[in-house]
């Protein structure tokens, strides 16, 4: 196997490949692992082998037992497979909400999580009523002027979502919204965590109104979003409404299931 640490043929980075390579050998090795048994598990020369160990250590991927020095995965891979498992544990969860929530409430549900370019629809239930939209699995949803996304710029760390909200601030959509300006997004953020619900009335879509509920992990973080939609002039948009009561339990039993107390 090439392990030269230059770019692959794939237009990928050899060396970062090389480097989950070991991880991976790593994770399916039994107990900590010596330098020279852990090289050739990964077909790596000794030396090479070494310094890729020392990054990953000072990166905390890796650990070093101190009388042995032999190796193990260390925090940060922990860190890593946790939240990979978190991961799994809202789609699961999530995806097994949906239908009894449809059934409930008579309307379209889906499931979405945050990924790269904002929060994206993992899974969709349709219940058979029309309703008309442009958004499917896989559609990334705005911040501003859709109900889910309004939870995920309510409930998500600032950092992660001030520059879509700048983005989006700067946008036609976002006028007709009645959102000209960073204390616009502010009162919006601050009544969407009051009330805990995210909610449109036909910013997105003319026709169609949603209601959205976070999804918590049990260490307080915004775990995904269960919204509800339909159209308008038959959907029930208001905040104590049958159709939120209903999305408020079904989004408060996955963030039971994912291990949440409280609230947040």
């Amino acid at each position: 196997m090439d392990d030269r640490d230059g770019e692959g043929s794939g237009g990928g980075v050899q060396s970062v490949e090389i480097g989950l390579r070991i991880l991976d050998v790593l994770s399916g090795l039994a107990g900590p692992q010596g330098l020279s048994p852990l090289a050739r598990a990964c077909g790596l020369q000794r030396a090479k082998a070494h310094r890729y160990l020392v990054s990953l250590e000072r990166a905390g991927f890796v650990e070093r037992e101190a009388v042995t020095g032999r190796y193990l995965l260390g925090p940060r891979s922990l860190h890593v497979g946790l939240a990979a498992l978190a991961q799994v544990d809202i789609v699961r969860f999530g995806s097994d909400a949906l239908a009894p929530l449809v059934e409930r409430i008579g309307e379209a549900a889906f499931l979405a999580v945050w990924a790269e370019r904002g929060p994206t629809i993992l899974r969709w239930e349709d219940s058979g009523r029309p309703v008309t939209v442009n958004v499917r699995v896989g559609s990334t949803m705005p911040l501003l002027t859709s109900a889910t996304g309004r939870v995920y710029a309510a409930f998500l760390p600032q950092g992660l979502t001030a520059a879509m909200i700048d983005d989006e601030l700067a946008r036609p959509a976002a006028r007709r919204a009645d959102l000209r300006s960073r204390a616009d997004v502010a009162g919006l953020i601050a009544e969407t965590r009051e009330t805990g619900l995210g909610r449109v009335t036909g910013e997105m879509l003319d026709s169609v109104e949603a209601l959205c509920a976070p999804v918590f992990a049990h260490d307080g973080r915004l775990a995904g979003s269960l919204t509800a939609l339909g159209t308008s002039g038959a959907f029930d948009s208001r905040r104590d409404g049958a159709t939120a009561q209903g999305l408020r339990a079904a989004a408060a039993d996955v963030s039971r299931r994912l291990g949440h107390r409280g609230h947040s």
